[in-house]
């Protein structure tokens, strides 16, 4: 009885084996990538909104925040934000101080 149990068992771990090696799948989460599935190298995401603004639109001296491109010549107070990162150059003299933060007060 014991062989019998341990046969069984050896049979089902080889099956379990087979099955991987084949390539099915053995998730069953249907959102789950396939891992055997090639990647479409042609489709590629669609740029997120804030990509399409900086690309556009927004100068990258400002990559956290989206402020337009000079001229028009900006101040802080023409802006909505505060204490936002600033890289050289600074188009609109945001950071006097150039410490890198833009309209600290």
């Amino acid at each position: 009885m014991k062989i019998a149990l341990i046969a069984i068992g050896i049979a089902i771990i080889g099956a379990l084996f087979v099955i991987q090696d084949l390539g099915y799948r053995t998730n069953t989460d249907p959102n789950a990538p396939d891992p055997n599935e090639e990647p479409d190298k042609f489709n590629s995401p669609e740029p997120t909104t804030q990509q399409v603004q900086s690309e556009n639109q927004c100068d990258s001296s400002y990559p956290d925040v989206c402020i337009p491109h000079s001229p028009p010549d900006l101040d802080c107070a023409d802006i909505e934000y505060s204490k936002f990162k600033v890289l050289q150059p600074d188009p609109h003299r945001f950071d006097g101080d150039k410490n890198g933060i833009g309209c600290e007060r």
